[in-house]
């Protein structure tokens, strides 16, 4: 059997939409390992899905034409996915390659790392700083991101941008909420700023 995915991890459905792994869980009355992921794209929305089946292969009888052997495919950093069409009359078959080793084939840049932060905020109907944010490796950039989200900032942004760094924000006004999420990286930007220096 396949491994466990774990949180962080990038998994591609066999339809093509993409989404991050937020834990596992134990469903409480089987006793069964629960995948909980997230999609990467629309509203978000948080999905549930037995471990079994969300590392199971596609079913070819109900998805003939599907070209993923299984129904999740973990997308790995430092991959792109492509499509081989060295066989003219085949079926396109996705591939995890490394860059490396890519060279035969002609990728298809439709991975995460490969799009730029205006096109993924286009594709995801996204507001370019919020990718902005969550692409930002320390506090203090996020906090001047935020900065600049002041005035148009949401509550879905807030949700967004919060669960990315780890932060609990209570529900209640967006400007207070803002103000929230602001203080806590604040603390974590003075965290950051004393490891640095030890």
């Amino acid at each position: 059997m396949r491994d466990y995915p774990k949180p962080q991890e990038f998994y591609r459905h066999f339809k093509g939409n993409l989404y991050q792994v937020l834990t596992l869980a134990t469903h409480s009355e089987t006793g069964e390992t629960m995948v909980v992921y997230q999609a990467m794209y629309g509203d978000y929305r948080v999905y549930c899905r037995e471990a079994g089946n969300f590392l199971s292969e596609v079913d070819r009888k109900k998805y003939p034409d599907a070209r993923a052997l299984y129904r999740f495919t973990k997308v790995e950093p430092g991959s792109e996915e492509t499509i081989d069409l060295s066989d003219e009359h085949a079926k396109p078959v996705v591939h995890q390659i490394p860059v490396e080793h890519a060279a035969p084939v002609e990728p298809v840049r439709t991975g995460v790392m490969a799009k730029t932060i205006e096109e993924e905020a286009e594709e995801l109907h996204m507001d370019p700083l919020v990718i902005a944010f969550l692409d930002a490796d320390s506090a203090s950039s996020r906090i001047r991101v935020l900065e600049e989200l002041r005035g148009r900032v949401t509550d879905e942004m807030i949700n967004m941008m919060a669960m990315a760094a780890g932060i609990d924000v209570e529900p209640g006004e967006t400007w207070q909420r803002f103000n929230d999420l602001r203080e806590s990286l604040r603390t974590i930007e003075k965290f950051e700023t004393n490891r640095l220096r030890d």
